[in-house]
Protein backbone atom coordinates (compact mmCIF):
# COMPACT_ATOMS: atom_id res chain seq x y z
CA UNK A 1 0.00 0.00 0.00
CA UNK A 2 1.62 3.50 -1.30
CA UNK A 3 4.46 1.89 -2.81
CA UNK A 4 5.94 4.18 -5.15
CA UNK A 5 6.22 2.94 -8.99
CA UNK A 6 2.69 1.20 -8.37
CA UNK A 7 0.43 3.75 -6.73
CA UNK A 8 -2.77 4.58 -9.01
CA UNK A 9 -2.88 8.43 -10.08
CA UNK A 10 -5.84 9.57 -8.58
CA UNK A 11 -3.87 8.51 -4.76
CA UNK A 12 -2.12 11.56 -5.54
CA UNK A 13 -5.20 13.83 -5.60
CA UNK A 14 -7.91 11.46 -3.13
CA UNK A 15 -5.26 10.39 -0.70
CA UNK A 16 -7.79 7.25 -1.10
CA UNK A 17 -7.13 3.34 -2.44
CA UNK A 18 -9.80 1.53 -4.05
CA UNK A 19 -10.47 -2.00 -5.83
CA UNK A 20 -9.18 -0.14 -8.71
CA UNK A 21 -6.08 1.25 -7.40
CA UNK A 22 -5.34 -2.76 -6.68
CA UNK A 23 -5.91 -3.58 -10.31
CA UNK A 24 -3.64 -0.73 -11.34
CA UNK A 25 -0.97 -2.20 -8.98
CA UNK A 26 -1.67 -5.25 -10.49
CA UNK A 27 -0.83 -3.80 -13.82
CA UNK A 28 2.63 -2.75 -12.94
CA UNK A 29 3.18 -6.25 -11.76
CA UNK A 30 2.11 -7.24 -15.20
CA UNK A 31 5.04 -4.96 -16.96
CA UNK A 32 7.75 -6.22 -14.46
CA UNK A 33 6.86 -9.82 -15.14
CA UNK A 34 6.79 -9.52 -19.04
CA UNK A 35 9.99 -7.09 -18.92
CA UNK A 36 11.67 -8.12 -16.09
CA UNK A 37 12.35 -4.63 -14.73
CA UNK A 38 11.61 -2.84 -11.66
CA UNK A 39 8.66 -0.53 -11.90
CA UNK A 40 10.88 2.61 -10.59
CA UNK A 41 14.48 2.35 -11.08
CA UNK A 42 17.21 4.79 -10.95
CA UNK A 43 14.68 7.55 -11.78
CA UNK A 44 12.97 5.19 -14.72
CA UNK A 45 9.53 4.74 -14.74
CA UNK A 46 8.18 1.53 -16.09
CA UNK A 47 4.89 2.23 -16.80
CA UNK A 48 6.49 5.54 -18.69
CA UNK A 49 8.57 3.74 -21.00
CA UNK A 50 6.00 1.41 -22.05
CA UNK A 51 3.33 3.70 -23.08
CA UNK A 52 6.06 5.28 -24.59
CA UNK A 53 6.72 1.75 -26.75
CA UNK A 54 2.87 1.06 -26.75
CA UNK A 55 3.21 4.52 -28.72
CA UNK A 56 5.17 3.94 -31.48
CA UNK A 57 3.88 0.08 -31.42
CA UNK A 58 7.07 -1.23 -30.33
CA UNK A 59 6.48 -2.68 -26.69
CA UNK A 60 7.53 -6.13 -27.89
CA UNK A 61 10.96 -4.70 -27.70
CA UNK A 62 10.83 -4.70 -24.10
CA UNK A 63 9.94 -8.07 -23.25
CA UNK A 64 12.09 -9.70 -20.93
CA UNK A 65 14.78 -11.94 -23.24
CA UNK A 66 13.91 -14.89 -20.74
CA UNK A 67 10.42 -15.11 -22.18
CA UNK A 68 11.67 -14.15 -25.63
CA UNK A 69 13.71 -17.49 -25.32
CA UNK A 70 11.38 -20.13 -23.92
CA UNK A 71 7.82 -18.73 -25.21
CA UNK A 72 6.45 -20.25 -27.20
CA UNK A 73 3.62 -18.00 -28.00
CA UNK A 74 4.55 -14.65 -28.22
CA UNK A 75 1.03 -12.99 -29.34
CA UNK A 76 -0.44 -14.19 -25.83
CA UNK A 77 2.86 -12.05 -24.29
CA UNK A 78 1.55 -9.30 -26.29
CA UNK A 79 -2.44 -9.72 -25.43
CA UNK A 80 -1.30 -9.75 -21.63
CA UNK A 81 0.68 -6.44 -22.58
CA UNK A 82 -2.59 -4.96 -23.96
CA UNK A 83 -4.40 -6.24 -20.33
CA UNK A 84 -1.74 -5.30 -18.14
CA UNK A 85 -2.19 -1.28 -20.29
CA UNK A 86 -5.74 -1.56 -19.48
CA UNK A 87 -4.81 -2.68 -15.52
CA UNK A 88 -2.74 0.77 -16.03
CA UNK A 89 -5.47 3.20 -17.73
CA UNK A 90 -5.39 6.71 -16.03
CA UNK A 91 -9.24 6.77 -15.01
CA UNK A 92 -10.11 3.93 -12.47
CA UNK A 93 -13.31 3.54 -14.74
CA UNK A 94 -11.58 2.42 -17.73
CA UNK A 95 -9.55 -0.56 -15.69
CA UNK A 96 -11.38 -4.07 -15.86
CA UNK A 97 -12.28 -5.37 -12.31
CA UNK A 98 -9.36 -7.95 -11.31
CA UNK A 99 -12.54 -10.39 -11.91
CA UNK A 100 -12.43 -9.38 -15.32
CA UNK A 101 -8.35 -9.66 -15.48
CA UNK A 102 -8.76 -13.37 -13.74
CA UNK A 103 -11.10 -14.42 -16.54
CA UNK A 104 -8.88 -12.93 -19.65
CA UNK A 105 -5.22 -13.98 -17.86
CA UNK A 106 -7.38 -17.69 -17.81
CA UNK A 107 -8.67 -17.05 -21.02
CA UNK A 108 -4.98 -17.20 -22.50
CA UNK A 109 -3.67 -20.42 -21.25
CA UNK A 110 -3.66 -22.94 -23.33
CA UNK A 111 -5.72 -26.27 -22.13
CA UNK A 112 -2.62 -29.28 -22.41
CA UNK A 113 -4.93 -31.58 -20.58
CA UNK A 114 -7.89 -33.15 -21.86
CA UNK A 115 -11.40 -32.40 -20.16
CA UNK A 116 -12.27 -34.19 -16.86
CA UNK A 117 -15.18 -36.50 -18.32
CA UNK A 118 -17.90 -36.80 -15.47
CA UNK A 119 -17.76 -39.85 -13.47
CA UNK A 120 -21.26 -40.69 -14.33
CA UNK A 121 -23.91 -38.92 -16.64
CA UNK A 122 -27.21 -37.89 -15.08
CA UNK A 123 -29.85 -39.92 -17.09
CA UNK A 124 -31.15 -37.19 -18.88
CA UNK A 125 -27.88 -36.00 -20.35
CA UNK A 126 -26.98 -36.64 -24.10
CA UNK A 127 -23.44 -38.47 -23.90
CA UNK A 128 -22.46 -36.86 -27.23
CA UNK A 129 -23.21 -33.27 -25.84
CA UNK A 130 -20.06 -31.39 -25.64
CA UNK A 131 -19.07 -30.06 -22.34
CA UNK A 132 -18.61 -26.59 -21.90
CA UNK A 133 -15.16 -25.67 -21.49
CA UNK A 134 -13.75 -22.01 -20.69
CA UNK A 135 -11.79 -21.69 -24.02
CA UNK A 136 -14.51 -22.46 -25.43
CA UNK A 137 -16.81 -19.45 -23.92
CA UNK A 138 -13.95 -17.37 -24.48
CA UNK A 139 -13.32 -18.40 -28.32
CA UNK A 140 -17.36 -17.91 -28.65
CA UNK A 141 -16.70 -14.01 -27.81
CA UNK A 142 -15.63 -13.55 -31.94
CA UNK A 143 -19.54 -13.95 -32.46
CA UNK A 144 -21.43 -12.90 -29.43
CA UNK A 145 -24.71 -14.52 -30.87
CA UNK A 146 -23.58 -17.92 -30.47
CA UNK A 147 -22.32 -17.94 -26.55
CA UNK A 148 -24.76 -20.09 -24.98
CA UNK A 149 -23.00 -21.94 -21.76
CA UNK A 150 -24.77 -22.32 -18.95
CA UNK A 151 -21.76 -21.63 -17.03
CA UNK A 152 -21.58 -17.70 -18.28
CA UNK A 153 -23.80 -15.54 -16.88
CA UNK A 154 -24.80 -12.77 -19.91
CA UNK A 155 -22.58 -10.22 -17.94
CA UNK A 156 -19.86 -12.31 -18.77
CA UNK A 157 -20.16 -12.74 -22.27
CA UNK A 158 -20.31 -8.96 -22.56
CA UNK A 159 -17.42 -8.52 -20.53
CA UNK A 160 -15.54 -11.03 -22.95
CA UNK A 161 -16.33 -9.01 -25.53
CA UNK A 162 -15.58 -5.87 -23.95
CA UNK A 163 -12.05 -7.21 -23.18
CA UNK A 164 -12.07 -9.90 -26.14
CA UNK A 165 -12.25 -6.59 -28.38
CA UNK A 166 -9.23 -4.82 -26.73
CA UNK A 167 -7.43 -7.04 -26.11
CA UNK A 168 -7.11 -8.57 -29.49
CA UNK A 169 -6.44 -5.33 -30.92
CA UNK A 170 -3.32 -5.05 -33.07
CA UNK A 171 -2.27 -8.51 -32.26
CA UNK A 172 -3.00 -9.85 -35.85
Amino acid sequence: MGTIGYIDPEYARTSRLTEKSDVYSYGIVLLELLTGRKAVDNESNLHHLILAKAATNAVMETVDPDITATCKDLGAVKKVYQLALLCTKRQPADRPTMHEVTRVLGSLVPSNTPPKQPAALPPASNPSAKVPCYMDEYANLKTPHLVNCPSMSTSDAQLFLKFGEVISQNSE
